[in-house]
């Protein structure tokens, strides 16, 4: 593993156009370098990644789960835009249907995106207005978007009816 910022220093200092970056790995060093420009050297850190699939949400048969038109959603936040304040936060209202609300000082902005929700209680969950709609930018072309609806703490589970993509939104805490 190579420093973040070593690696940052590096490209900055490195001439865009040459093509002798060098690179070396030793047994417990890491060396970058650009000859008679640079030379970085660190110790080399021995380190596993984390699985990825720990982090994705398993689909127990009773969650509750909903349903809705990603470019739908993405109307409902370009209009609640103006209404949201500093936090960005937007509120998803599962209650049969699904709804974006906003409340600020000059009131509350309530758009129904006429989803669906199988969940008997309502479940009201915060995004981040700009993470919630880059997952239905991304979604947007793979039909309806489905949702694995946890609690507040909980990663949620969005994907598109071709079940190729999967995006993990993490509810906001207020």
């Amino acid at each position: 593993v190579l420093p973040d910022d070593q690696v940052k220093l590096a490209l900055k200092i490195a001439h865009p156009n040459a093509a002798d970056n060098e690179v070396r790995l030793g047994d417990h060093r890491i060396l970058h370098m650009q000859p008679d420009l640079f030379h970085v050297e660190t110790d080399s850190v021995e380190s596993t990644k984390p699985d990825f699939r720990q982090c994705i949400p398993a689909r127990p048969g009773a969650a509750p789960e909903a349903t809705f038109d990603a470019t739908t959603m993405l109307d409902a936040l370009q209009a609640a835009a103006p209404f949201v304040g500093k936090s960005e936060a937007v509120r998803v209202v599962y209650n049969g249907s699904v709804q974006v609300q906003v409340d600020n000082d000059a009131g509350r902005f309530d758009y129904d995106v006429r989803g669906e929700h199988n969940g008997e209680k309502t479940v009201t969950l915060s995004f981040n207005q700009k993470y919630l709609g880059q997952m239905c930018a991304t979604l947007r072309h793979s039909g309806d978007v489905q949702q694995l609806v946890g609690s507040t703490i909980e990663p949620q589970l969005f994907w598109g009816e071709d079940d190729r993509t999967r995006v993990i939104v993490m509810p906001m805490r207020l």
